[in-house]
């Protein structure tokens, strides 16, 4: 574990890892702090530790994987919305399928990151995430879209049926990242 690196650098984004691989952990913690005014506070192998860090110190995004021992990353999201809604999460994990991530969308991700993404990737979607609060690639919006079309045809939402033309357009200029 590892809490409260204190800089004073300006604008430094303050992440906190939790992942329960070691290895992985680790090498993902020297990423990022090898990108400008980014560093690691916290660090921690699940749930659990990661709530226990954030009464301690605090921190402007979360990168949070899904599938950990003790408490795993959905479950750990409902209380980080709960308790820190001004946290970010950008949820990690090796999954692919459009329907899990849509379902971590859904629980109140700001962005998705796959395992297997590219180094540069990390590192742009953090930024996208702290400049406008969220950042979807195309395979994250692909499975929004797929889900949403999946529900539509599973069953009418009477709330869905009832947005309007002009929230629709919100909605896709929300999904193309554009600000208010």
């Amino acid at each position: 574990m590892r809490y409260n690196i204190s800089s004073k650098i300006k604008n430094m984004i303050k992440v906190a890892i939790t992942e329960d691989q070691l290895l992985f952990r680790k090498g993902f913690v020297q990423l990022i702090d090898s990108f400008k005014n980014m560093r690691v506070a916290i660090e921690v192998s699940n749930g659990r530790e990661l709530l226990e860090a954030l009464r301690k110190d605090s921190v402007d995004l979360v990168i949070l994987d899904v599938n950990m021992p003790v408490m795993g990353g959905l479950d750990s999201i409902k209380i980080l919305k709960k308790e820190y809604p001004s946290v970010k999460v950008i949820f990690l994990t090796v999954f692919e399928d459009e329907a899990i991530i849509a379902k971590l969308i859904e629980a109140g991700a700001n962005a998705y990151l796959g395992k297997n993404s590219e180094l540069n990737e990390v590192e742009i979607t953090i930024r996208k995430v702290m400049e406008n609060d969220y950042y979807f690639s195309e395979k994250a919006i692909k499975a929004m879209h797929g889900n949403l079309q999946n529900k539509k045809k599973i069953n009418s939402n009477p709330l869905l049926s009832s947005i309007t033309k002009r929230e629709r357009e919100i909605l896709q200029l929300i999904c193309k990242e554009y600000t208010s």
